[in-house]
């Protein structure tokens, strides 16, 4: 009797576990679908996976060792040779020369365009003749030199640029994004010097990044998906209030103002001296989220007169991307441009260029 209560008991308590095991599966399947595919219609959906993609599942390329490597001046930089480098909607391949930087060795032989930038400049999420920078160097015809590093500030970018070649550049470009102003800031309220993270503090984002890429265990997203996925509605309704109040626009004027004015002295207070050089200014910003207000304000700068206001003895050439890039052209997870996207910044930068005259006509080859 003792013995079959005790058989009847076990027989309920499996069936209970079983129960218990099917629902978190089916909770983590469900999870994880919504994860892949958010539905269109529900926008805080979609927030809710990019936030879970960059906070528990992207691989950073910069705390990858496998594709970087600790740097003293500049915190990192590209670990030269041939690297893979994939996240969920991408696989890529990159090569990287001896200056560390995603390009070939002849690049940096006296090159004639020198692009300045972070991840989206470097081609973050797309194979290497499809990053801007190396479209543009086959439509000029110019040898053109791709700096971009990721997570680079305008300050570390101006550092970065003493070690390059500048005695054939005829123009350089400087993609700017709006996370900059933090490094920015930091560099000129330092007196022009940087500060950046020393070797310990970067093997902990190494380590941190190794984490998000742990081998998959039941529960995973029930864990860390969905305290995302709960406050999501709350974050992006509290995002759309917050601009569509009075006075938002003006504070991001005067949020941009200030960004403007760290940015043109990082390039004035680097180490490198660029007068003389043309310098093209564009902004790329995360999912798409480009607005003017950056670009208007460099316009409205260089456009005052010389006795109103003081104005950079460096030739700023600023061109709006922001009404010829669309969702399409990023990534859904992924916070990048696509392969699209760099085919479009890359039209607009050739239009910029040949349009102001900074190359003979005959170096094109289109």
């Amino acid at each position: 009797m003792v013995k079959s209560k005790t058989v009847k008991y076990l027989g309920i308590a499996t069936v209970n576990v079983l129960i218990f095991f099917l629902l978190v599966l089916i909770i983590e399947f469900t999870l994880f679908r919504l994860f892949l595919s958010p539905p269109n219609d529900k926008p805080h959906l979609l927030q809710a996976a990019r936030d879970y993609y960059r906070l528990y599942d992207a691989d950073i390329l910069q705390y990858n060792t496998d594709c970087s490597q600790f740097d003293e001046k500049t915190a990192y930089r590209y670990r030269p040779g041939t690297h893979s480098f994939s996240n969920r909607e991408f696989d890529t391949t990159i090569q990287v020369n001896s200056l560390g930087v995603r390009d070939d060795e002849e690049s940096l032989i006296k090159p004639e365009i020198i692009v300045m930038g972070d991840s989206y400049s470097c081609g973050w999420g797309v194979e290497q003749e499809e990053s801007f920078p190396q479209i543009l160097e086959k439509k000029t015809g110019c040898k053109v030199l791709n700096l971009g590093i990721s997570s680079y500030g305008t300050a570390r970018e101006a550092i970065f640029l003493e070690r390059v070649d500048l005695s054939g550049c005829k123009c350089i470009i400087v993609q700017y994004c709006n996370n900059d102003v933090i490094e920015n800031r930091k560099f000129i309220l330092g007196g022009a010097k940087i500060n950046t993270m020393n070797r310990e503090n970067y093997e902990l984002l190494v380590a941190m990044n190794k984490h998000n890429q742990e081998p998959y265990f039941l529960g995973k997203y029930i864990r860390d998906f969905l305290p995302v996925l709960w406050g999501s509605k709350d974050k992006y309704e509290n995002g759309l209030q917050a601009e569509a109040e009075e006075g938002y626009y003006r504070q991001a004027r005067k949020r941009n103002k200030i960004e403007l004015g760290y940015f043109t002295q990082c390039l004035e207070k680097g180490p490198v001296d660029l007068n003389g050089l043309p310098i093209i200014v564009f902004e790329l910003s995360p999912h798409n989220m480009n607005d003017s207000i950056f670009i208007d304000l460099f316009n409205e700068h260089l456009s005052l007169p010389e006795d109103y206001a003081r104005r950079t003895k460096l030739l700023f050439y600023p061109l709006d991307v922001k009404d010829q890039l669309t969702d399409e052209d990023y990534f859904v997870l992924d916070n990048h441009i696509n392969k699209t996207g760099h085919i479009k910044t890359a039209d607009m930068l050739y239009d910029k260029i040949m349009g102001e005259g900074f190359l003979n006509t005959e170096q094109s080859l289109l």
